[in-house]
């Protein structure tokens, strides 16, 4: 296997790639050993919501979020809260304030350890993470794609880890697994190819995305019936009629819309 190959070469071969941005790689190609890293735990944060609807002065939404823990394998446990009903001036607000609550809740429960979490700009709660040398964070981006599908078969299929700019990288996780881009706290390319060992060695990989905050996205999730309760509910006891938000989409293409 070689150890290292040189990014620049892959800006050359994906010029229109490396004009946008998607490409603006800073460094070499670096293979990640999944046999080395110590064992230490992995914890996930997820948060999902749904805009029941709105009358004259406020929204109405539906808050429901997932805390993971996985150690030693075969030891995960799940925290999961809601669905809470609020009503806001604001339509997102409150889930963004629930996410970073979770974070920082999740970062002082578990210690020495990998915090995922779901593509959130790790920079909005730096400040707040007084202990974050307890815990490395990790942002996940779900769906990372290419503009040209011919960038999957230059990048090597092995696991690597490749610098973009700003603390992100592009990952391979597992042999022929999807690409993932991520983003660490202030981590040159060596920390982050140590810390993705320990991601490898300590949690599964479905498709090459880490199963714990897989995990976290499933019971994170609102389910339809769960809207459809609260809404009805909002009616009988609260005697609230709200209107659903417009979409535009479905108002065009009625039932061709799935």
């Amino acid at each position: 296997m070689n150890t290292e190959t040189n990014a620049g070469l892959l800006s050359k071969e994906l010029p229109r790639e490396a004009e946008k941005g998607i490409l603006d790689l800073a460094g070499n190609i670096v293979p990640i050993n999944s046999d080395s890293g110590e064992e230490v735990p992995i914890a996930a944060v997820d948060s999902s919501f749904v805009v029941l609807g709105q009358d004259n002065e406020n929204f109405y939404i539906l808050l429901r979020s997932a805390l993971v823990f996985r150690k030693n394998q075969n030891n995960i446990r799940v925290v999961r809260s809601g669905p809470f009903l609020l009503s806001s001036e604001s339509s997102e607000g409150h889930f963004h304030e629930m996410e970073i609550d979770n974070i920082l809740r999740v970062n002082e429960t578990i210690s020495n350890g990998i915090v995922l979490v779901d593509g959130l700009d790790l920079k909005e709660i730096e400040s707040k993470l007084k202990s974050y040398h307890k815990n490395f964070l990790i942002s996940v981006d779900k769906v990372f794609q290419f503009e040209n599908m011919r960038v999957f078969s230059v990048f090597p299929k092995y696991p690597f880890v490749v610098n973009l700019k700003d603390n992100t990288f592009l990952a391979r996780l597992s042999p022929n697994g999807f690409i993932v881009k991520l983003s660490l706290l202030n981590s040159s390319i060596t920390e982050a190819c140590k810390v993705l060992s320990m991601l490898i060695r300590n949690d599964e990989l479905s498709f090459g995305y880490p199963l714990t905050l897989k995990l976290a996205h499933i019971f994170a999730k609102i389910l339809p019936y769960e809207a459809s309760s609260a809404r009805l509910s909002l009616y009988m006891k609260e005697k609230v009629s709200i209107t659903r938000k417009l979409d535009g989409r479905k108002l065009l293409l009625g039932s061709l819309w799935g």
